[in-house]
């Protein structure tokens, strides 16, 4: 006899109570959980220097323009089943963007832009999950940063990932026009 699962939704999850040693997902209705990542100086400049790039580069968009947010965002990327996923930068959609108020817990679709900072304690088998759910759900391009390697693997649909390092300049044409994003300035 197989026992069947029944799946959560994104309002059951915010129920939970809050913990700040575990991490929650919602995959496809299914809760994922594991120990919160362990952050490091490395992390956390590579997340600052992300998140001032980006806002800066939305600030030189038109209105109405995307926004960028950082400091583990959640994405309600589908309904039935849900995907929720935290991700550590994202840029927001013009319309995401002005529907968040002060009670949101989550922007509601994909983001324009997904970025995962690894950590020390990540694993990456699931980092790609995360990063297949983003594209999977319409994410067009998803950022996997690298402050231990100093690199960035760009991830888009129905294409190769492709690894930018050091002395590189990550482009974000089409969906993020005009952004030229060096790698250096990432890690300095």
């Amino acid at each position: 006899m197989s026992t069947v699962m029944a799946l959560m939704t994104s309002s059951e999850m915010d129920a939970l109570p809050d913990s700040d040693k575990v991490e929650r997902w919602l995959i496809d209705g299914e809760l994922w959980e594991r120990p919160m990542s362990l952050r490091s100086p490395a992390h956390a400049g590579a997340v600052n220097n992300l998140s001032f790039v980006l806002t800066g580069w939305c600030r030189t968009q038109p209105k109405p323009r995307p926004k960028g947010y950082s400091g583990d965002i959640f994405c309600k990327l589908r309904r039935d089943p849900d995907t929720n996923v935290g991700v550590d930068v994202a840029v927001a959609r013009p319309e995401q963007a002005a529907a968040v108020t002060a009670e949101s817990r989550h922007l509601d679709g994909p983001p324009l832009l997904a970025v995962e900072v690894l950590s020390v304690s990540d694993v990456m088998s699931e980092v790609h999950t995360k990063a297949n759910s983003y594209l999977d759900n319409g994410t067009p391009q998803v950022w996997v940063v690298d402050p231990f390697d100093r690199t960035v693997t760009v991830y888009r649909p129905d294409a190769e990932p492709v690894l930018y390092n050091r002395r590189h300049t990550v482009p974000g044409d089409p969906e993020l026009p005009g952004l030229q994003v060096p790698v250096a300035d990432l890690f300095e």
